[in-house]
């Protein structure tokens, strides 16, 4: 059992073989009139199918797509440091 840290395009993913957990962390920016807006999100989903799981890591893992948009492996350390520019953002906002 592992932990896999995947970054694809914006998104950053944690999936948990044990728990068969999938933690995705959402970035993205856009201008509007009044400037640059970040918007940002967590979600945390458990997945009670194995099968179902293990298709969701295989697709990120084995994925024939190719340059940019392609699902990169990341490490603990680079998901760590999106997260908490996630966490310090929502504590700016709130």
């Amino acid at each position: 059992m592992s932990t896999h840290y995947i970054k694809s395009l914006d998104n950053y993913f944690k999936l948990v073989d044990e728990t068969l957990q999938i933690t995705s962390l959402v970035t993205s920016s856009y201008s509007n009139d009044s400037g640059s807006t970040e918007v940002s999100a967590i979600t945390i989903s458990s997945i009670n199918d194995s099968s179902r799981y293990e298709g969701i890591k295989e697709g990120f893992l084995t994925s024939s797509m190719s340059g940019s948009s392609a699902p990169q492996i990341i490490t603990q350390v680079e998901y760590e440091s999106v997260k908490e520019e996630i966490k310090s953002y929502y504590l700016e906002i709130i």
